[in-house]
């Protein structure tokens, strides 16, 4: 079969070696610019091939196509294929629509879109003609939104926070050379549960162990912990609530546990049980041994604490 002859302009020729040669082009646009340089410089084909590094049948085809549509033929012609049943407009509407609450659009009590709720909201409404949950999925996928998914975050309440801050970024990036940090807090009201009924032990090969769904309420207690900032020690103390009581308790334990000459520095709260007139009359009696270092109001992520997660 042979290919149209091909006679390029100056001008074609030129845009023709800028794409060939310029270094953003893609390899597709460039292999075929040099095959239409190479066809009109009169290359045979299969010569044209072998230099080129491909077959006959692709230098005939964007020979050809650019004979013929000249250097627009360099382009993917349009695939052949349904057209979208969905349309740009449509499909801006879903993003639109999913970047709201569920309540705006009438679905009280719920909190969250999935694909199925937005699919149907969409319909019903006449927001789009027909659309389903995979279709809704694959929209908000190509647009990088998750709409079902979300992250806690919490307001900044203290109007001194920026002063707060620093000080305690400070204390765990640059320790202090007269003594440990330790971040101290309460987990109150954590639930002690027994399981009324032991464990079955495994009987056969892939079988998983059973574990009776019932337990027994043992009330709930209290877990005083600190975590030594730049060690990872971690201690705690259980204790039924959380009186002042318990916190000067903490303190002895503390205290016997970091040898004496050391200072003690201290991240805590603002709870009433960490600055009372007890911890005062401990201070008193254990004059330069604890340093308190308040977090500003409601800042607990501050609290390595809570950062903490053991390996």
């Amino acid at each position: 079969m042979h290919h149209p002859p091909l006679v390029l302009s100056p001008e074609e020729a030129t845009a023709l070696h800028l794409v060939a040669e310029r270094p953003t082009s893609s390899q597709r646009s460039s292999l075929r610019a040099r095959i239409a340089l190479q066809i009109a410089d009169g290359t045979p084909v299969r010569a044209a091939a072998r230099h080129l590094g491909c077959c006959p049948r692709t230098v005939r085809k964007w020979a050809r196509r650019v004979a013929e549509h000249r250097l627009g033929g360099l382009q993917d012609a349009e695939r052949p294929g349904r057209p979208r049943r969905i349309t740009a407009p449509e499909r801006c509407t879903v993003i639109a629509v999913a970047c709201t609450q569920p309540e705006q659009s009438g679905l009280a009590g719920y909190t969250n879109w999935s694909g199925s709720l937005l699919a149907e909201a969409l319909t019903t409404r006449g927001r789009v003609q027909a659309i389903s949950a995979r279709s809704v999925q694959r929209i908000l996928n190509n647009a990088s939104l998750k709409p079902h998914r979300c992250d806690y975050w919490k307001r900044r309440t203290d109007p001194d926070f920026d002063t707060k801050m620093p000080p305690i970024i400070d204390l765990y990036l640059n320790p202090p050379d007269d003594g440990p940090v330790w971040s101290i807090d309460e987990k109150t009201s954590i639930q002690a549960r027994e399981r009324r009924y032991p464990l079955l032990p495994l009987r056969r090969p892939g079988e998983l162990a059973k574990r009776e769904a019932e337990y027994i309420r043992h009330g709930t207690c209290c877990l005083t912990a600190r975590f030594e900032v730049h060690t990872g020690k971690v201690l705690g103390l259980v204790t039924p609530n959380r009186p002042a009581e318990v916190f000067i308790a903490f303190l002895d334990q503390l205290d016997a546990q970091v040898p004496h000459g050391q200072v003690i520095h201290a991240v805590v709260d603002n709870l009433n049980t960490h600055c009372g007139p007890p911890v005062q009359a401990w201070q008193s009696a254990h004059p330069q041994r604890l340093m308190l270092h308040f977090l500003p109001f409601y800042a607990s992520w501050l609290n390595q604490l809570w950062v903490y997660r053991p390996s």
